[in-house]
């Protein structure tokens, strides 16, 4: 029974169930592969583009191997390289995509950014959006396109230790 102020206010029915193995809450991340870029603009006066890409969300910046050699198409092996950004607490970010040339001895060369906003699609939802986006220079000039596969998934989890529990 509830009181206010001494007189009756109604009743409040409870039910309560303990689960002794409740599920972990899903946690979920954005796992990016780089496959390939066309049309980087040439950065060295000699040789080709070594490329590499640097994909940041948020404070964690990530970034792939460098395809030396790679000129202005470089592919980034048959597959892809993955960079996994996990978890995302945040919802859906806002990726940025930068490609450069490598140069030993010196600044490395930003050949282009791409910003990838995928806020409008449901957080709850896993999807996974593959294509090629355009760069830009700093200036705002076309400097090629990279190709990326991009999704949105559940955090693969952690493996359950099993073995002997020593005490």
């Amino acid at each position: 029974q509830l009181h206010r102020k001494g007189n009756e206010s109604g009743q409040v029915h409870v039910s309560i169930v303990y689960d002794p193995d409740p599920e972990e809450p899903q946690r979920r991340g954005i796992r990016a592969t780089v496959l390939a870029a066309r049309g980087l603009p040439k950065a060295d006066l000699i040789g080709q583009n070594d490329v590499f890409a640097e994909l940041t969300i948020g404070a964690t910046v990530l970034r792939t191997t460098v395809v030396y050699g790679g000129g202005s198409s470089p592919t980034w092996s048959e597959n892809g390289e993955i960079l996994d950004f996990f978890p995302c607490v945040t919802g859906i970010p806002v990726i940025q995509v930068k490609l450069f040339d490598e140069d030993v001895g010196s600044a490395d060369d930003e050949l282009g950014l791409a910003l990838l906003n995928f806020k409008q699609r449901p957080p709850e939802d896993q999807w996974e959006e593959q294509g090629w986006f355009p760069l830009r220079t700093n200036h705002g000039k076309d400097a090629g396109e990279v190709h990326l596969k991009v999704a949105w998934e559940s955090e693969p989890p952690t493996p359950k230790r099993r073995g002997v529990r020593v005490t």
